[in-house]
């Protein structure tokens, strides 16, 4: 009898709030849980101000993880960019909600998710987005106070040399004096600068950063992580 009430809730909501599940095209669906925990990994704390290798790195003023949820290929891929070209806003708050299934946080942190590009065409940020859906599923508050210091180019399109080139400063912090850890949350790190800068710009405005979250790594990093974690083991 349950089973039948969910699948008419489901039909119904399909044509109340057409949607599907954009990996196995369930009906009434932004993003199954089950689709979306099957696409998750639990991968190993980076060290976000080496930029890989392990977490701890041994550095003593190095505190600060770097998170991914997976990869950023295949499925994982094709979803960030239904979430950032095509309007799938709920779909973003699900990804969360996933994410912070897979990983659990104590209750004294916060969230700051990286904030929209100045003349960003968007009009919603999916990085908040992200961070709201992980905020539901732990429980902890979520904080909008870092902005872009000067308009500097979106991230997307350029290359590697060009992204780590992100100058200092890019970041300033206008939110409210916090007691709570925090953690900053992005949808995909590819050299980890974005969120390298993020974080100082908060550290610099006295505030503690935990740690660094994000729904996918790019695959590009992968060469770069193997050859850091075996020259720390040499």
């Amino acid at each position: 009898m349950e089973t039948a009430a969910r699948q008419a809730w489901e039909i119904a909501s399909h044509f109340l709030w057409p949607s599907t599940c954009p990996i196995c095209g369930r009906i009434g669906s932004d993003g199954c849980p089950s689709c979306l925990d099957g696409l998750l990994l639990e991968m190993p704390k980076r060290c976000l101000w080496c930029g890989g290798g392990f977490f701890p790195c041994g550095i003593q003023s190095h505190t600060t993880f770097l998170r991914a949820g997976t990869w950023h290929e295949g499925y994982a891929r094709e979803l960030v960019h239904l979430v950032k070209y095509s309007g799938h806003r709920r779909l973003a708050f699900e990804m969360g909600r996933a994410l912070a299934r897979l990983y659990r946080e104590d209750s004294n942190v916060a969230l700051v998710p990286v904030p929209l590009h100045r003349g960003a065409s968007r009009s919603y940020n999916q990085a908040e987005r992200l961070a709201r859906g992980m905020s539901e599923e732990w429980g902890v508050p979520l904080v909008e106070g870092l902005t872009w210091k000067i308009a500097f180019p979106s991230q997307a399109g350029r290359n590697a040399f060009e992204r780590r080139a992100l100058p200092r400063g890019v970041f300033r912090w206008e939110g409210p004096r916090l007691e709570r850890d925090i953690l900053i949350v992005d949808d995909v790190c590819t050299t980890g600068m974005t969120l390298l800068r993020a974080a100082e710009a908060i550290r610099e405005a006295g505030i503690p950063v935990k740690g660094a979250y994000c729904w996918s790594v790019s695959p590009v990093e992968k060469l770069n992580v193997t050859w850091k974690e075996k020259t720390s083991v040499d």
